[in-house]
């Protein structure tokens, strides 16, 4: 399988807006609106690395709302919403997460890591030995998934983090090639490609 296939992946977020605009990727569909806000990432006193910078990642979540649920999402509403996600880079250059809602809601459910996503992909080759450093094992996921504002598919990779905690000191790096279906925390993006850096919470290997 290719990467022109392309994979169910979902980001969930529980956050505030910052602003509702138009949809500046559907022209003169007044009904479908952007959703701006800056994804809220926390630091964890269990996981560290050097390679993640931890801070707000701005996030356009792209939705089909009436006029009447347009008027509940104002600035500082609180607000749940999942959907198939990508990301990239702006132009300005910060890393930018874009998520096509399939659920929008004032009413928050409890989701306890959120921001988190699952994602599907393969694991790139790699032309560098895999970290030793119990803090720094991580790994590159590629992936895509269809944009229907663009009416094609997205390409792109996040990278994978695991845990020095008991649960994971035993399980080996993902090699080269491995198809997954990867459950995980967004921890914050990486210094050295600014990709989303993912703390892995669930790892299973797929035919």
């Amino acid at each position: 399988m290719s990467l022109q296939s392309t994979f169910s992946n979902t980001f969930h977020l529980r956050d505030f807006v910052d602003t509702v605009t138009d949809d500046p990727s559907r022209e003169n569909a007044s009904n479908y609106v952007e959703i701006q806000t800056d994804a809220n990432i926390f630091e964890e006193s269990s996981f560290y690395s050097p390679n993640v910078n931890v801070e707000p990642i701005r996030t356009r979540i792209h939705a089909y709302l009436t006029r009447e649920e347009r008027d509940l999402y104002v600035p500082n509403a609180f607000f749940y919403a999942d959907g198939r996600f990508s990301t990239t880079l702006s132009t300005d250059g910060p890393l930018e997460i874009s998520v096509q809602a399939l659920s929008l809601m004032r009413h928050v459910p409890s989701c306890l890591w959120c921001p988190m996503v699952t994602i599907i992909g393969f694991v790139p080759s790699r032309n560098d030995k895999p970290p030793d450093l119990p803090e720094a094992r991580y790994f590159a996921v590629e992936t895509s998934v269809y944009d229907t504002s663009k009416a094609a598919s997205v390409a792109f990779s996040v990278t994978c983090f695991l845990e020095n905690t008991k649960r994971w000191q035993r399980v080996k790096i993902p090699p080269a090639g491995a198809f997954l279906s990867i459950t995980a925390k967004v921890a914050g993006r990486t210094v050295d490609a600014n990709q989303l850096a993912l703390r892995v919470l669930d790892l299973a290997y797929l035919p």
